[in-house]
């Protein structure tokens, strides 16, 4: 056992104590979920734009416009694959 897991069996929280300590944003709703989201459903199946906005809100355009300007993933005609 290291000594970080060993203060925190004890229940030590030394590091909220830190000037510099910030809790960590909610993971749920955030940019970082939708885009696992959008890659896990082309994963999936190919999908439309308009059906992934549907599936996920508003946010899902600017997330698909940047996967696209990425090369993660690529438009067939309508659809959405993922690049292979």
């Amino acid at each position: 056992m290291d000594y970080g897991a060993h203060l925190k069996s004890q229940g030590v929280q030394t590091h909220r104590k830190s000037r510099s300590y910030k809790k960590q944003p909610s993971f749920k709703g955030s940019r970082r979920a939708i885009r696992g989201a959008i890659i896990k459903e082309l994963i999936a199946k190919k999908r439309t734009a308009a059906a992934l906005e549907k599936l996920y809100g508003e946010g899902a355009r600017s997330v698909i416009d940047d996967l696209l300007k990425e090369m993660l993933i690529e438009k067939k005609g309508q659809y959405l694959l993922l690049r292979s």
